[in-house]
């Protein structure tokens, strides 16, 4: 435990970074995120669900394991200014189960083409995360 000065210095609480930002418009407003070791953790735990240990399994089963996982962690981190951070993760989460795909099938084709975000989220039920803002200020 430390005292900080919030204003002078970002802090880690309960998974979240919070500090003092500037907007467009040259206000300061308090800028809530999931922190880096939260966002470390989700994607060692994606890494985990889309290893190559799991290729015999359907993948059906890996990808409702995956959407559980995503949902979960959006619940908990969806607060605040996380919209810039789950579009990071959501295309992390695609980006590893296009290339566990391809090498689950032993495809040839390049993964994004044939492997592509409409099929992923469409054909394998992949979930979206929600990538608008929880509340606005009145």
């Amino acid at each position: 435990t430390r005292i900080v000065h919030a204003k002078r210095e970002n802090f880690n609480f309960l998974g979240f970074n919070v500090g003092w930002r500037e907007s467009a418009r040259g206000k300061n407003y308090v800028h809530v995120e999931p922190s880096a070791g939260s966002r470390q953790k989700f994607r060692g735990k994606v890494k985990a669900i889309l290893n190559v240990w799991t290729h015999n399994q359907p993948t059906k089963a890996i990808v409702t394991r995956l959407n559980q996982l995503t949902r979960g962690w959006a619940q908990a981190f969806h607060y605040g200014n996380s919209t810039r951070v789950f579009g990071r993760l959501q295309q992390y989460v695609a980006l590893r189960l296009r290339d566990w795909l391809w090498r689950k099938h032993n495809r040839s084709r390049p993964r994004c083409s044939y492997y592509s975000n409409v099929r992923l989220y469409g054909q394998y039920n992949l979930w979206k995360w929600p990538l608008n803002a929880v509340w606005k200020p009145a």
